[in-house]
């Protein structure tokens, strides 16, 4: 790895490094009470206890594969209905108003319908997760097969070209800046939602990062809820980092 880039990669670390030397101080000081804000000693030693239980472990997991799963429903949905309503105004004029209505509800309102058709379970979740990353990839869609030059289209309609062909030939390869940009939010978004929809309701089998802080905080154990807090931390820097990277990737291959 290059020096510049080991640089770069230590600036992103500064914040958390400072947060947890103000940790510390509060601590050290007791500018606030243990119960609240614990050292950070009680918490790695919450940290490891829930590790050695698999606890911890066996709900990243769970919420991991809840954001993947939601992902891979939101992503393509929304690529290719943001695409045809850019391109197409009859589709665009038919969907438009009930996606803005939707979009500005929020999501959480969808869940106890969902709970009442799919109960306390993944399929909840995901479903929910999914929502509101559709929305992060559509409307970008939406914007970038709009901004596609229309000198483009007419030339492969001149050439006889279908509109499969155009489809995938000249929109989707045209607009993949906006599309890479939707990515990046939607995993964004999944994994927002699905943090807080575990947290709404208890997660079948009692897993995920969200449910197991909230139970935590019940039971009255700071430690463990900032060990989790921790791990949620992490996870979602892992995710802006992804999100980067796949917008990256997805920008260079349009070049």
């Amino acid at each position: 790895m290059k020096p510049s880039k080991l640089v770069s990669g230590a600036w992103y670390l500064i914040p958390f490094i400072l947060i947890l030397v103000i940790w510390e101080a509060v601590t050290t000081f007791s500018l606030l009470p243990p119960d609240i804000f614990p050292p950070l000693t009680t918490t790695f030693a919450s940290f490891v206890s829930l590790v050695a239980e698999g606890t911890l472990v066996g709900s990243l997991i769970a919420t991991v594969e809840r954001v993947i799963a939601s992902l891979l429903i939101a992503i393509p949905l929304g690529v290719v209905v943001g695409l045809l309503m850019g391109w197409k105004g009859s589709i665009f004029r038919f969907l438009i108003l009930i996606f803005t209505v939707v979009f500005a509800i929020p999501k959480l309102a969808f869940y106890g319908i969902l709970l009442f058709f799919f109960g306390v379970s993944d399929t909840s979740i995901v479903l929910i997760a999914s929502l509101s990353a559709f929305f992060g990839v559509l409307f970008p869609a939406i914007a970038s097969a709009r901004s596609v030059d229309s000198t483009l289209m007419k030339v492969a309609k001149d050439y006889d070209a279908g509109d499969m062909q155009i489809f995938f030939k000249v929109l989707i390869p045209n607009a993949v800046s906006g599309i890479a940009s939707g990515v990046k939010l939607a995993l964004t978004l999944a994994y927002i939602e699905v943090v807080t929809a575990e947290m709404f309701r208890a997660a079948p089998g009692g897993v995920g990062l969200g449910w197991l802080m909230q139970l935590y905080a019940i039971y009255d154990q700071p430690g463990a809820v900032m060990a989790v807090l921790l791990v949620l931390l992490a996870f979602g820097g892992v995710v802006v980092f992804a999100a980067d990277y796949a917008e990256g990737k997805l920008s260079m291959w349009r070049k």
